[in-house]
């Protein structure tokens, strides 16, 4: 469960292609609570997607960055529910 201090943007990721390049997207997980938080970011195709770190703890009041890189030739073929 999230609680309503803990705050992940963006909502959607989006992945801009270039040729033989892996190009990140950056997440910002940002914690207003008063005490830390430990978080774990999981990819529904890990042959696909690297996510890094996948884990860690989030200071009280504070905000770490995670990358999702794609994978070099990798095209994203998906459907949101």
């Amino acid at each position: 469960m999230i609680d309503s201090n803990v705050t992940v943007t963006p909502t959607e990721l989006r992945f801009r292609f270039e040729l033989r390049k892996q190009i990140p997207v950056t997440l910002s997980v940002q914690n207003s609570n008063d005490v830390g938080i430990g978080f774990k970011v999981k990819t529904t195709n890990p042959k696909k997607y690297i996510v890094r770190p996948s884990t860690g703890v989030v200071s009280a009041n504070s905000s770490s960055e995670v990358q999702v890189h794609t994978l070099k030739y990798s095209l994203f073929l998906g459907m949101v529910l």
